[in-house]
């Protein structure tokens, strides 16, 4: 990142009301009704986001249920990908992770390959397929398991 382009990184550690809308506005369309739901209401969990001029252009984030992670969802805006934000949230949340000692499935759709390649550039693998229901029909997601040593 230059200093022409700052961008500012954020953790919280509970999860902020506000990136809900970021969500829905700049999601691609496959996050489930119920994860996004979650997201709608300040609660237990971590989030990273990525701002660029005072906006929020990135998130990473999980909710925490149970005493486990779920839910994690990551969005970078069309106009900020390919910069490296999406390896540089990844890598922040999995320290996360590691830090509160908490594993999480990771599901992605089987073909979004830019969340597909940012997981796997972490060493992160595949551990099941999985069917899953939509309004718009049946897709294949891929399982990832970021778990702690």
């Amino acid at each position: 990142m230059t200093n022409a382009n700052p961008y500012w990184f954020r953790h919280y550690a509970t999860v902020p009301g506000h990136v809900a809308e970021f969500i829905c506005k700049h999601g691609d369309g496959r996050i489930t009704e119920r994860s996004y739901q979650r997201y709608t209401q300040p609660g237990p969990g971590t989030v990273v986001t990525v701002t660029h001029l005072g906006n929020i252009v990135g998130l990473i984030g999980f909710v925490k249920r149970d005493g486990e992670a779920t839910s994690l969802i990551i969005v970078v805006h069309k106009q900020h990908r390919n910069k490296g934000l999406g390896k540089e949230l990844v890598r922040r949340i999995l320290i996360a992770l590691r830090v509160q000692r908490l594993d999480c499935k990771i599901i992605v759709a089987e073909d979004n390959e830019p969340s597909k390649n940012v997981f796997q550039a972490h060493g992160l693998q595949v551990t099941e397929t999985l069917e899953r229901r939509r309004d718009s029909g049946v897709f294949t997601a891929l399982v990832y398991l970021a778990a702690t040593p």
